[in-house]
């Protein structure tokens, strides 16, 4: 990026930073004073929610938990007829489904992990989420914030309304940035109705991996229907084609009918593993096998960002569960490139799980670290050993080379969610904007030197 443009960039988001924080007070929160302490005595701190991902993103240094949970858990302000709700960052995904529930609506995604995780933490990782409802991003669900920045000042970004464009995108930047910036305090998010039908569909496709995406995937990505898809494999396993069926019951069957066509030749019939919603109070035996099921029982651990089976309150909490003791990674490509470039994942690591999310043409991969067993859950990084991590970037430079001999075109990007132990060089404006809101490097420090942060490498010809 050139001085100009970076310039330009700068000095937007310090004109939309006054006036966000113009006529707050300077000390609203009892997380603005804990910050406020820390920087005084320049100790290091993290915002901790309900610490069921503290070894995901980073890595990160040892730093002092402030604990968002216990000062900001409550709603703020909810008018259901405004599909808007506006909460404590220390709320849980499962009070907020509750809460909403009772309204008929709903928050239109469920993240990777456990229903006790903060909605402050999966807007601070971004969480990703299996078959959300209308394939939407959490980026497209929050609507404003409240961020105790690295200085200790309150800035609000965004508002409380669908439509509010105005000024520097601080919404966007501060979600998705792991806590390096700030603690998130307050989250306005925008909700969806319940449909009247809400259901989780699974396809079984028996015949060899490579057979049945060669016969599947194409016409999978050629598709137009709005319906949320996910392909999936467990070493083992045969290939599995998951769909959120969401509308009235004329809908539902069109779409089920649609899906049952999808999957190919030689696929199983369509099975309808109920409400993506089981109520709370009444948990389930999860009628799914997990998708890393295989990776959890090698590895000796039930992960500590998901319930155990016998407590799971919905069939998709089978999607939604991730070992501790895995590296987590994001892949993605356009989806031009789609069945060489899933072949490839598949030809490259063959011992690893993944989901291929079909209308995005990204990659969730589940690679075991092989580590002993009972590793304690209160560590807070499971990371692989260097010559773990030197194998995993071999194996990411061969996928690269599997994907373009089957004809790939483009390039694969790489993100880390979980299990990376060295950061990758960030760039200037990355820097920029870490010492706009941070300028002490106090908060959420990584475990290596701070100008490394940068998360995402690009494989490329």
């Amino acid at each position: 990026m050139s001085n100009a443009m970076s310039n330009a960039v700068s000095g937007a988001m310090s004109g939309a930073i006054s006036a966000t924080t113009s006529g707050m007070p300077n000390a609203t929160t009892p997380v603005a004073h804990l910050v406020r302490e820390h920087l005084a005595a320049r100790r290091s701190f993290r915002p901790v929610g309900s610490g069921t991902w503290l070894h995901g993103g980073g890595p990160f240094a040892d730093a002092e938990p402030i604990a968002v949970r216990s000062h900001h858990a409550g709603v703020v302000e909810y008018e259901p007829g405004d599909l808007v709700i506006t909460v404590g960052a220390g709320m849980t995904w499962r009070e907020l489904s509750q809460i909403t529930a009772a309204h008929g609506q709903m928050f239109a995604l469920a993240p990777y992990g456990s229903d006790d995780s903060t909605l402050g933490a999966m807007v601070s990782t971004a969480a990703a989420a299996p078959l959300a409802l209308g394939d939407l991003l959490m980026r497209d669900l929050v609507l404003g914030l409240e961020v105790v920045d690295g200085t200790g000042e309150v800035l609000r970004a965004g508002g409380r309304v669908v439509k509010n464009v105005a000024g520097f995108d601080l919404v966007r930047l501060f979600t998705g940035a792991h806590g390096t910036l700030g603690i998130i305090t307050q989250l306005s998010l925008r909700l969806h109705a319940r449909p009247p039908l809400d259901r989780l569909m699974r396809v079984t496709m028996p015949r060899p991996v490579a057979d049945a995406l060669a016969g599947s995937l194409p016409a999978l990505i050629a598709q137009r229907a709005p319906l949320p898809l996910l392909l999936s494999h467990t070493p083992g396993q045969p290939l599995t084609l998951w769909a959120r069926v969401s509308g009235n019951a004329a809908r539902v069957a069109a779409l089920r009918a649609q899906l049952a066509a999808l999957a190919g030749t030689g696929a199983h019939e369509v099975d309808d593993l109920g409400d993506i919603d089981t109520p709370f109070e009444s948990p389930v035996e999860s009628p799914v096998e997990s998708p890393v099921e295989s990776a959890s029982a090698t590895m000796g651990e039930s992960s500590g960002h998901a319930g155990s089976a016998a407590a799971v309150p919905s069939p998709l909490d089978a999607l939604r569960h991730t070992p501790v003791n895995a590296a987590v990674l994001r892949l993605r490509t356009p989806r031009s490139d789609a069945l060489p470039f899933v072949q490839a994942v598949h030809r490259t690591f063959p011992d690893a799980s993944w989901q291929y999310h079909v209308e995005r043409g990204s990659l969730r991969l589940v690679v075991p670290h092989h580590v002993p067993h009972h590793v304690p859950h209160d560590v807070p990084h499971h990371a692989p050993s260097h010559d773990a991590m030197n194998e995993l970037d071999t194996q990411l430079d061969l996928l690269y080379h599997h994907a373009a001999a089957q004809g790939a075109l483009h390039r694969i990007a790489v993100a880390w969610d979980q299990g990376r132990a060295v950061p990758a060089p960030r760039s200037a404006l990355d820097q920029q904007v870490k010492a706009r809101f941070d300028p002490a490097g106090l908060c959420s420090p990584w475990r290596v030197a701070p100008e490394l942060l940068n998360d995402t490498v690009v494989h490329t010809p």
